[in-house]
């Protein structure tokens, strides 16, 4: 765990431009998963079954016009990624307001 918390600290450092033993000082905690690991995950982080699409169809539609679901695990195209969690968060903010306005 160690190691993967000082190449995250590396890669932040990288990003911007400040020296990891600045970024270390102002960490107040840390917490790592390792979805290898873990036993229960197998290495999977995220996956889909056959019922998944049907289960998106319904989280997609609001609740009581009020709730809107949106994550990475809702979007059609990318699955467990950033992009997902981006392209349905907008496609929840199109849907929003195009119902509001």
């Amino acid at each position: 765990n160690e190691e993967i918390l000082q190449l995250a600290l590396q890669s932040l450092s990288a990003i911007f431009n400040i020296d990891v033993s600045v970024l270390r000082s102002f960490l107040r905690g840390s917490y790592i998963h390792n979805w290898m690991a873990d036993p229960f995950s197998r290495g999977a982080y995220s996956y889909t079954t056959v019922a998944s699409a049907a289960a998106k169809k319904i989280l997609q539609q609001p609740v009581a016009g009020i709730l809107y679901f949106a994550g990475e695990a809702l979007d059609q195209d990318f699955n467990a990624t950033v992009e997902a969690a981006l392209a349905s968060g907008k496609a929840v903010a199109r849907a929003i307001l195009k119902d509001k306005y």
